[in-house]
């Protein structure tokens, strides 16, 4: 569960309501089939109790009836089931493009857009960009702004301490001075809005639908346009005091290193994200005599490394090592038993594969040896996901405040 943000409740008898209806929605939505019977065990709530909880989310269209469930020797029981119809949900992954979907209590996408985010104007005209890619994700769903019940948004790095891409390009420079905040300030977004930090949910999209689900503490790093770093410990994403803890992609692995748009020398973003793997390709032709004048994609680099080109191995392993350094530093600070690693540079499985060698090489302790390095697969939307089930997490929680 991610803590997030709730109207304060006053009162032990509204904090024991919104306790009591919280559990078992949330009882309800993880079991996919449950009875009421059941629910009383789990929760450790009186029948009476639960059948007046479940009769009000029945009313309100939250669950549903679906049949009866198998007798343990007195009557079969009714079972009930998160209505996916209920609620529609609207979710946008920010990276070099704003990937937004809409999708169904039930996970199921029901329509999706992608549209390329130009980030070097004002944030008027990035938020329009954004706009018209969530528009056109419920244009394809069928729905219309008002079936929307809550929207997430998973966004790279916001509000760094200092500004400095005017000096420094990056796709990020100009958005890396904005406050997360900024968004429902001048958003102006027909439906409730959450906002959450790309890589911590793509830790909370393992932890909800992917292989996080069997794991009590892990790391998942997110290896893109930017680094970033979810962690996830007892079954909880962990957030920091303020809600930034995880900036791996901005810690140093060369103090006198090249400048970072965020202000820093050195950061470990600089030298492994697919921006740095695609200009250290570019050098590394360039030394070698070959006077190109492109610009090369992680696509294109991508298909050079599978098809064995001589440069585009040697930068992949480079730049593995460097990433694979980073590794061994925050797992010999945290132990996790897994590392989850996702995000575009997965599309360079040897890069990957090389960092994981790398970290096992510089992990401390032999204790921690017995880590397990996983990749995720490019294609799955583990970050998509994850932004889903937070913003449906958010949802429960003001339903049950507010009824």
């Amino acid at each position: 569960m991610l803590k997030n943000e709730r109207k304060i409740l006053v009162g032990n008898h509204e904090l024991i309501k919104y306790i009591n209806k919280k559990n078992v929605l949330d009882t309800i939505f993880h079991e996919k089939e449950i009875s009421r019977i059941e629910i009383s065990k789990r929760v450790k709530l009186a029948i009476p109790t639960v059948m007046r909880i479940v009769d009000e989310f029945i009313h309100d269209g939250l669950v549903s009836e679906i049949g009866k469930g198998n007798s343990t020797g007195g009557r079969k029981p009714n079972m009930l089931s998160i209505n996916p119809d209920a609620r529609y949900f609207l979710v946008a992954a920010i990276s070099e493009s704003a990937h937004c979907v809409v999708a169904d209590l039930g996970g199921k996408i029901l329509g999706d857009y992608e549209l390329a985010i130009n980030f070097s104007g004002q944030e008027d005209f990035i938020l329009a960009q954004l706009k018209n890619c969530m528009g056109q994700a419920i244009e394809k769903s069928g729905l219309s702004i008002g079936d929307i019940a809550y929207c997430g948004i998973a966004t790279p790095g916001m509000g760094f301490k200092y500004f400095t891409a005017g000096r420094i390009g990056h796709v990020f420079g100009y958005w890396s001075k904005l406050s997360i905040d900024f968004f429902k300030k001048k958003g102006n977004f027909e439906y409730p809005v959450v906002i959450e930090n790309i890589a911590k949910m793509g830790a909370l999209g393992e932890l909800k639908y992917g292989r996080g689900k069997d794991l009590n503490s892990y790391l998942f790093i997110y290896a893109g346009v930017g680094i970033g770093m979810g962690v996830v410990r007892n079954g909880n994403l962990e957030l920091g005091v303020t809600g930034t803890a995880g900036e791996f992609g901005h810690t140093t692995i060369d103090y006198n290193g090249q400048e970072c748009y965020c202000g820093n020398r050195g950061c470990i973003e600089s030298y492994c994200s697919t921006i740095a793997f695609c200009r250290e390709y570019k050098r590394e032709l360039i030394n070698n005599g070959f006077n190109t004048g492109r610009d090369y994609s992680i696509s294109d680099i991508a298909e050079a490394v599978k098809n064995g080109e001589y440069f585009a191995v040697k930068v992949a392993r480079r730049i593995g090592v460097l990433l694979g350094i980073g590794l061994a530093n925050v797992i010999n600070l945290y132990n996790p038993a897994a590392v989850f690693v996702g995000g575009e540079l997965c599309a360079i499985p040897l890069c990957i594969e090389t960092a994981f060698e790398e970290a096992e090489k510089h992990i401390f302790m032999n204790a921690s040896r017995e880590v397990s390095f996983l990749m995720s697969s490019v294609e799955s939307q583990v970050i998509t996901m994850g932004t889903l089930g937070y913003a449906i997490e958010n949802y429960f929680d003001e339903y049950c405040t507010l009824c």
